[in-house]
């Protein structure tokens, strides 16, 4: 059955029903969409209430009136001000006196009432006429034009902005051709705030839209001449959304994968989208060839991968995805794989953790080779190489730092929990001394520490390196809560006390818990009238379980 013959049935059926009637159908219908949809489906049964219009449409609101008020914005007969003391945001608000964006609401009701009494072309014109607006008014010093995302942006219309795109692409589908509707299409498609989709707004009519077969073939086309490395990244990503909505709609996964197979190299996002859908569908076997041939097909096109472009972020989520297949089908090939392609393409602290679970010291040893080896160390980097073991050359680049303050987020702060568990003469990483560590490094704690601490427990250090690590960590943490406390930075007084606390585990492993508790006694003697400090010390006692024993 056609679209057009199932909306006429549709419409006999609800003619003269009763409220009940309707109620019950829609629920009818409803329990026939599958569970992925139930969100959109809630999503189109709002818009489809909120685009009734039933009330005769106000005379006057057609295309030549529509023309006449844009002309009357940009000529500055609105009274417009942009006023600073009103606004709740770091943002100037808009004073609308005259109810510029009232009236824009007004049209743009009246372009979607167009729409459903089918006159396309004229919808369209107010639609062109409305998104090309410009108000001024010099008066008022608004120079720079106030378009129609401006007023939807200060709340001023009352229309939803993707509603208006939708019932905008819907007319321009209906009345345009071939190079003009796939070019009018693209400047709309692009102005959306979510990911939309093509089901959504060919349907956001009664009318099939002409030649759809066409279109989409020439809209497909055009993205793909669209995408490029060199664009933009946000611009990128939805150049590649659109084109996987595009494939999706005219041939689902099949058509997916045939792109793919045949432009992947060049478009990996599909890769990604393919992969998904073979995951949530349960299909492991071929999501898992996907992954294998994404990467294969990546390495193979040698295309630019440089830290932070949109084909590296794809390949790390490939291989984020083929480790999942794997966890899921218990398949220790692909779970390897993925964790050491996942590190090859990221380079990065969370994607080496996972290198320790497949215990292999050979590919540890290429790990740490594809590390660049000169300039500073970032974080990531130099937690990898202490983790390595590179613990001199890890200390060299935190002893140049010789800041007390403000070094929670730079590498001196980041590293120095390491160096404190290091310490810990039972390799025993207590819990003030994890919580320094999994506030400063673990995104992930549940899983993450697990990590840290067992490559921190096979460090061993010669006992010179030892006492000079403990001497530098002692001073390095004296210091800080000395310019903390001293300094009345009561906001990091939590950071002093974990800092005292954590020093204070490592003592009691090499010296044992009453040294332990004399250290933490001397910061409490050093400042007696800082009672903040001292109750977060008493809080992290707590945490470190110290006792007399």
């Amino acid at each position: 059955m056609k679209k057009a013959d199932f909306l006429d049935a549709l419409r006999q059926l609800s003619k003269g029903a009763s409220k009940e009637t309707l109620t019950t159908m829609l629920f009818v219908v409803a329990r026939q969409v599958p569970a992925n949809d139930y969100g959109m489906a809630i999503k189109d049964c709002a818009r489809a209430g909120a685009q009734v219009y039933t009330e005769a449409v106000p005379e006057g609101a057609d295309l030549k009136a529509a023309e006449a008020f844009v002309k009357k914005a940009r000529d500055g007969g609105f009274c417009l001000e942009w006023d600073y003391e009103r606004s709740e945001y770091d943002e100037e608000a808009l004073l609308d006196q005259d109810g510029l964006g009232e009236r824009a609401g007004y049209f743009l009701k009246s372009a979607a009432a167009n729409n459903s009494r089918k006159q396309y072309k004229e919808a369209l014109g107010i639609f062109d006429a409305l998104f090309d607006l410009e108000a001024f008014d010099h008066d008022n010093y608004v120079d720079e034009g106030v378009t129609l995302q401006m007023l939807f942006d200060q709340d001023l219309v009352t229309f939803d902005f993707n509603d208006a795109l939708l019932q905008y692409a819907y007319a321009a589908l209906m009345v345009l051709r071939d190079e003009k509707r796939v070019e009018k299409f693209e400047t709309i498609a692009f102005q959306f705030r979510e990911d939309f989709q093509l089901r959504r707004i060919f349907s956001a009519g009664e009318d099939e839209i002409p030649e759809c077969g066409r279109f989409l073939d020439q809209w497909i086309a055009r993205l793909t001449q669209r995408y490029s490395p060199d664009i933009a990244f946000f611009m990128q990503d939805r150049v590649m959304r659109c084109l996987i909505d595009a494939l999706k709609y005219k041939g689902g996964v099949e058509a997916l994968s045939s792109f793919a197979a045949e432009h992947g190299a060049d478009y990996p996002q599909v890769y990604v989208d393919l992969i998904a859908i073979y995951i949530d569908q349960r299909h492991f076997m071929e999501a898992r060839a996907s992954a294998l041939d994404a990467l294969a097909t990546l390495d193979a096109a040698q295309n630019p991968d440089t830290p932070g472009s949109y084909a590296r972020k794809c390949r790390i989520t490939i291989t984020e995805q083929l480790r999942t297949i794997g966890e899921y089908i218990q398949d220790s090939d692909a779970i390897r794989t993925g964790i050491w392609e996942g590190f090859r393409a990221a380079l990065d602290l969370r994607h080496f953790l996972p290198l320790y679970q497949i215990k292999d010291k050979d590919l540890l040893f290429q790990a740490i080779q594809l590390l660049p080896s000169d300039g500073k160390m970032s974080v990531d980097l130099g937690c990898v190489r202490f983790l390595n073991g590179d613990i001199e050359q890890v200390w060299a680049q935190c002893a140049e730092d010789k800041a007390s303050l403000g070094w929670s987020a730079g590498f001196k702060g980041s590293l120095f929990p390491l160096f404190v568990a290091l310490l810990m003469k039972d390799h025993i990483i207590r819990p003030c001394a994890k919580k320094l560590i999994v506030d400063s490094l673990c995104a992930d704690p549940d899983n993450t520490f697990a990590v840290f601490a067992a490559y921190i427990g096979e460090l061993r250090l010669p006992d010179s390196g030892y006492d000079r690590y403990w001497a530098w960590c002692e001073k390095e943490a004296a210091d800080r809560v000395e310019a903390i406390v001293r300094g009345q930075h009561r906001r990091s007084y939590g950071k002093a006390s974990l800092l005292v606390t954590a020093m204070a585990e490592a003592v009691a492993s090499r010296d044992g818990m009453a040294a332990a508790l004399e250290y933490i006694n001397s910061f409490r003697l050093k400042y007696p009238r800082h009672t903040t400090f001292h109750a977060c010390l008493r809080k992290d006692i707590t945490r470190g379980e110290f006792s007399a024993k």
